[in-house]
């Protein structure tokens, strides 16, 4: 089992067997004429490929990578760029799977991925615009997950080749991604309704959908939000004495609001150290606190991820626009019990019926009395007299 790393350039082409995991930093690019750039050799497992550089190709007959016969790749982690100017950018040789394909960046060619017979992806997430596939004579990735980071950036899948693949695709949308009510035009192209599979769902406070269009293979994802709230006055009649009342929120769907209450009472924040301003001041003079250097990115002895926030990249620039992320875990990691749900942070919610605190008028009104009146049965007080 050996450990590459490319943090240089180079044009020699990189071998693979078993148990190798080649890691290609931000600056590294491994860049080859006429040949594969990086070759996993048939029978290899437990192989990892993470490139966060170029990895460049202008062999005709191939692709950039080269995955022989019966080779199971792990995880093929590309948050850059692999681009072949003349012929395929991975090709996946007979009865050869990638456990799981994670694109955050591009994978260009005559076609970004191909696939001998029998070849497989078992996950394929993808940011990419124009990720094209031919599965050959095998099969569509078994899952794909479309990664979303707003209405303009998003993942669009393109199936070159309108095969009777055997076995549907099973559709899903990426966990973190950044969801807008909207539509997402052209997710997955060259799909007919016989090759999908979960055409709708639901993600934190949305409500998503695959909608074909009327060719039957392209495919539009439309993205809302859940019901609106409903404000109801209690009780009913309503109370005839005066008190003040929270306005009620009708902008923002009510799973919302629970969901961001819900999300506030699991940070557990009354268990949290209590600093005195004096130590909050020193964490702040030591570089620590709210006010702390962010970290993008960490490595170690077993790889290194420059973008640990999945932020967009444009160029070798992380494109932060600003705005709270949605953080989203499932119910398991917070010890909630019952059936494992996704529990999801969005500071864009407001947080309500956190600390109830209630006003009561002091005067001007008073609690509702009633008193006889003519036509009621009895007689008014100090009166007397008879039925007849």
């Amino acid at each position: 089992m050996t450990v590459i790393d490319i943090s240089s350039n180079t044009t020699t082409y990189v071998p693979l067997s078993n148990g190798d995991s080649l890691i290609v930093t931000t600056t590294g690019s491994i860049n080859v004429i006429n040949y594969f750039a990086v070759v996993v050799s048939s029978n290899s497992t437990n192989v990892n490929i993470d490139n966060s550089g170029t990895i460049l190709s202008t062999y005709i007959s191939g692709g950039v990578i080269l995955i022989q016969n019966v080779v199971t790749i792990d995880n093929l982690n590309n948050y850059n760029t692999i681009s072949n100017s003349n012929g395929y950018g991975i090709f996946i040789g007979y009865n050869s799977i990638i456990t799981t394909l994670n694109n955050f960046g591009t994978i260009n060619g005559t076609i970004s991925i191909m696939q001998d017979s029998n070849g497989r992806i078992g996950t394929l997430n993808n940011l990419q615009n124009g990720l094209t596939f031919d599965g050959g004579t095998g099969y569509l990735p078994i899952n794909y997950n479309i990664i979303i980071n707003s209405l303009s950036q998003y993942g669009q899948f393109f199936n070159n080749v309108n095969r009777a693949y055997n076995v549907p695709m099973i559709f899903g949308i990426y966990t973190p991604s950044i969801l807008s009510s909207g539509s997402y035009t052209s997710v997955l192209t060259g799909i007919n309704t016989s090759q999908i599979s979960n055409l709708s769902g639901t993600y934190g406070i949305y409500n998503w959908s695959l909608i074909v269009r009327g060719d039957g293979t392209t495919w539009d994802l439309q993205v809302t939000t859940g019901e609106p709230a409903v404000c109801i006055s209690y009780p009913d009649p309503p109370r005839l004495w005066s008190r003040a009342m929270t306005t009620c929120i009708t902008s923002v769907p009510v799973n919302a609001l629970n969901m961001r209450r819900k999300a506030e009472i699991l940070k557990y924040k009354a268990n949290s150290a209590q600093l005195t301003k004096k130590q909050k001041w020193a964490q702040i003079v030591h570089g620590g606190g709210p006010l702390a250097k962010k970290v993008w990115a960490t490595q170690n002895a077993l790889g290194s991820n420059p973008n640990i926030e999945n932020l967009p990249l444009v160029g070798n620039v992380l494109q932060c626009n600003g705005s709270p992320l949605v953080q989203c875990s499932p119910s398991t990691a917070c010890d909630v019990p019952g059936p494992t749900t996704q529990l999801c942070d969005d500071p864009n919610v407001p947080l309500t019926n956190y600390i109830v605190q209630r006003t009561y008028l002091a005067g001007g009104t008073k609690f509702p009395q009633t008193c006889w009146a003519p036509g009621d049965n009895g007689f008014p007080v100090g009166k007397a007299g008879k039925l007849f």
